[in-house]
């Protein structure tokens, strides 16, 4: 009888160590969490400086920001305070962005814009007006030439690039507030040459929809 229960023990003793391996480690302390990848939608309005006019524009961006530090989307905006064939502007394209401090609520940045756009400003143009008639409306015998302005204008589509600074605050967890500061650099243009460019002022609202 004990020859048959040592047989048993020596045969029981390798299934005994199989199970031992099998048996879970002890926990490392990882904590695991969700990656947060936000849609975010952003109503814009810039203060800007375009051909020496103080230039109000209206906006929004849309895009997605991932774990509250890389920003992709795009933008667009239009002249809110312009005037037909004499101060308009409109432009628009891809937009790319930082948080420097994505666990804070109040965080600073970088963000650009990399697009396209078109413009209408004012230009005036001096030329000669012959007149065959004197001040009194009878006919001259000596044609009189006047210098006289007219103004046109002048529509061009560009290039653009806007960097900028922002700073902004979460104000709750789907709300928060952004105000940037940057500069717009216009390219290929040929009438207009730089009278595009400018600084600009940014306010922003973000609304976070997981």
């Amino acid at each position: 009888m004990r020859t048959c229960v040592a047989l048993v023990m020596l045969l029981a003793l390798p299934a005994l160590a199989a199970a031992q391996d099998r048996t879970p480690p002890p926990a490392s302390g990882l904590t695991l969490e969700r990656i947060h990848n936000d849609f975010v939608v952003a109503p814009d309005f810039k203060i800007t400086d375009v051909d020496g006019r103080t230039g109000n524009l209206a906006g929004v961006s849309v895009g997605f920001l991932q774990e509250d530090t890389f920003y992709v989307g795009g933008a667009g905006y239009w002249l809110a305070n312009g005037s037909e064939n004499d101060f308009e502007m409109m432009y628009g394209g891809l937009t790319l962005g930082w948080n420097f401090r994505p666990e804070h609520r109040v965080q600073f940045g970088a963000r650009g814009l990399f697009g396209f756009g078109r413009a209408t400003l004012g230009t005036d143009v001096n030329g000669l007006r012959f007149d065959a008639r004197d001040t009194r409306g009878r006919p001259n015998t000596r044609v009189a030439a006047t210098q006289r302005t007219s103004r046109f204008g002048v529509e061009e589509d560009f290039l653009v690039a806007e960097p900028e600074v922002t700073f902004g605050a979460r104000l709750t967890d789907h709300l928060g507030l952004n105000i940037g500061a940057g500069y717009r650099f216009t390219g290929l243009v040929d009438n207009l040459d730089d009278r595009l460019n400018g600084a600009t002022g940014t306010i922003s609202l973000q609304f976070r929809l997981p």
